[in-house]
């Protein structure tokens, strides 16, 4: 099913107008109705330059920034949906009640569904849960029976395909680079396992740190880093593992366990933790640990995803209570 959804871009100048509802909720889904606010830029009168500036320290680097800004850029009413991710081309995955949905750069979106569930499933439900840069979407086909969970991979053209991992009765589809490789992670008699997919259908287990661990790989770039979870006798940890080594991932202070949820290509990492009392998210990049701040004039609810031009999508409230889907971009104020 094909249609178009109506959406506003943020320009330079206030929109005015337009109706605000307040949101609902069924189950997973989330509703967001249109609207759109505008900040306009500060105006500033331009100064000649006479002499250039010379630094208050020779030599001293700058200090790390701790915080990073963002701006909206879009906001859409996708009743029943909620955005899961986004690729560079702001092309989109849409969680429904039941079926998935693909958006283009064009804004048209596209219904689909897996095809096999359960005998006698009353309840089929098709979660998508990333994309690449193709358009290409991953996820899992579960129902209410719970007898089998299947990972797909949907085709930006439409092609879908259901798999199962070696031995699983159970398969999750997390993440999937531009290679076609899928990371995931499977369930079965034997145990369960974080695995990356090839394009051609061949599976490797990503081994745990330690014998008693237990590894969720949630997702994979090009360089075929992954990011995810492994939980030992200890505690919880985030990591980034490269070529079968893993790097721990925690953000400084934190209490309890740091949360990691993306990884884009340029080895930023969307991430979650508390610190003094106040959970927050941040992106982890170049060694740094950057808390996300809400972008003027809302207030960030979940942030679900990241792409590889540093944007941010996920839910909102703006400053009247009302609920939205958004995109934002990194500001430089």
């Amino acid at each position: 099913m094909n249609c178009y959804l109506s959406f506003s871009l943020f320009s330079r100048f206030a929109n005015p107008g337009g109706k605000k509802n307040k949101f609902s909720m069924k189950s997973v889904a989330t509703v967001a109705i249109l609207f759109l606010a505008l900040m306009a830029p500060l105006i500033g009168q331009a100064q000649p330059v006479t002499t250039a500036a010379k630094p208050e320290n020779p030599g001293k680097k700058p200090p790390v920034p701790s915080e990073i800004n963002y701006t909206v850029m879009e906001v859409f009413p996708l009743e029943g949906r909620f955005i899961a991710a986004v690729n560079r081309s702001r092309e989109l995955a849409l969680v429904g009640d039941s079926a998935a949905s693909f958006v283009d750069k064009k804004r048209t979106l596209t219904e689909f569904e897996c095809a096999v569930f359960s005998d006698g499933a009353t309840q089929r439900l098709t979660t998508p849960l990333g994309i690449n840069n193709h358009g290409d979407i991953v996820g899992f086909c579960h129902d209410d029976l719970n007898r089998m969970e299947t990972g797909f991979l949907r085709s930006k053209n439409g092609t879908l395909f259901q798999f199962s991992a070696p031995g699983s009765t159970s398969t999750v589809a997390y993440g999937v680079n531009d290679f076609g490789q899928i990371v995931g992670q499977s369930s079965g008699t034997s145990g369960t396992f974080s695995f990356i997919r090839s394009s051609g259908g061949q599976y490797q287990n990503i081994s745990p740190p330690t014998i008693e661990a237990l590894v969720k790989a949630v997702a994979i770039n090009n360089s075929l880093k992954v990011v995810g979870h492994y939980t030992d006798i200890n505690r919880h940890h985030a990591f980034l593992w490269d070529n079968g080594q893993f790097t721990e991932l925690r953000v400084p202070g934190a209490t309890g366990n740091s949360d990691v949820r993306q990884l884009n290509n340029n080895d930023q990492a969307l991430m979650f933790a508390t610190v003094d009392g106040v959970g927050s998210y941040y992106l982890y990049t170049d060694g740094n640990y950057l808390r996300i701040n809400s972008p003027e004039g809302y207030t960030w609810q979940s942030i679900n995803a990241l792409n590889d031009n540093g944007l941010l999508t996920g839910f909102a409230f703006d400053n009247q209570n009302a609920f939205f889907d958004i995109i934002a971009k990194p500001s430089k104020k």
